[in-house]
């Protein structure tokens, strides 16, 4: 159903305070799917990933939002929502596979500004998120195509924080 004013917020959040050697991962995807014109268009994502009082921490937060805008209803057969359901499975299991980069543990990370020698534990999380975050929103729009909608894309935000290194 159309609507005038279309607004959401996507956060992801990562806090580790007053450990020693913990780690958190926050992942927020979120798509939207906008029917018709709005004139009001009002996004909003972010993510924060933040150690307090730590020693060898790391703390990593992903948040992507995706706006699809749609010429009519819209609908997704059950083999697309299947097909959305393990690809936010499997978004769920990177998150809790790829421990977040600290610098005590994580071999590629570095003290200074100088480029890491090897990819990162959080960079190996951005390439895999990235990586799944495309897949859901392919499912999606081709879903919409498929029920006989056109779809054009209003946004597309990620957003990535990751605790300093020697937090």
């Amino acid at each position: 159903m159309p609507v005038d004013t279309v607004t959401s917020g996507n956060v992801a959040i990562a806090v580790n305070t007053d450990c020693v050697g913990c780690h958190s991962a926050a992942v927020a995807v979120q798509i939207i799917i906008v029917v018709g014109s709005p004139s009001y268009f009002g996004p909003g994502n972010a993510a924060a990933a933040v150690n307090g009082s730590c020693d060898s921490c790391g703390a990593y937060a992903y948040a992507r939002q995706h706006w699809i805008q749609t010429s009519g209803p819209a609908h997704l057969s059950g083999t697309v929502r299947q097909r959305i359901a393990e690809l936010r499975q499997e978004i769920s299991t990177a998150a809790a596979s790829i421990l977040p980069s600290d610098v005590a543990t994580d071999p590629c990370m570095t003290t200074d500004s100088s480029p890491p020698p090897c990819p990162t534990r959080n960079h190996q999380l951005d390439e895999k998120l990235n990586g799944l975050a495309a897949q859901l929103i392919q499912v999606v729009t081709d879903g919409l195509q498929a029920s006989g909608t056109d779809t054009t894309v209003l946004q597309d935000n990620v957003d990535v924080t990751e605790s300093t290194p020697g937090s």
